[in-house]
């Protein structure tokens, strides 16, 4: 008895227009944020990748000096992107990706501020997994 309630509720939710147009709009914006996160995951991790080598050379070509001096002069750590970080980035923007480590002195975070938007520029940097949540009610 139960089941058929259930299903007589959801088949009137569906003939409903409003929840296909709803649903339409919702998986749409879905959609394009996928497309959006996918460009700039893609566009972040050639730059990791490009950054990491770069750090790691200007390590390695270093004089040979006494290893206490070579740690004076620095390098960069840059955090690891994940697949995940496709659906969602985290705390990325506002903890950075990357951290400059120097022998004696306490380390700073390179870039710890989260960027200003305003008016629509705010939806593009939005991650697919707030639609998501508008969607399921969160």
């Amino acid at each position: 008895m139960i089941q058929r309630i259930a299903f007589k509720e959801i088949a009137e939710t569906f003939r409903e227009g409003r929840f296909r147009v709803a649903s339409v709009l919702i998986l749409t914006l879905l959609l394009m944020a996928v497309l959006i996160s996918r460009n700039y995951y893609s566009m972040i991790q050639t730059q990791h990748a490009a950054a990491n080598a770069n750090a790691r050379n200007i390590w390695v070509s270093q004089d040979a000096k006494n290893p206490h001096d070579a740690a004076h002069y620095g390098t960069y750590a840059f955090k690891p992107k994940y697949p995940l970080s496709l659906v969602d980035q985290g705390v990325d923007k506002f903890a950075g990706i990357s951290i400059y480590l120097e022998h004696t002195s306490a380390t700073k975070r390179s870039s710890w501020r989260l960027p200003t938007k305003q008016g629509l520029l705010v939806l593009a940097t939005l991650p697919p997994t707030s639609f998501y949540c508008l969607y399921c009610h969160c």
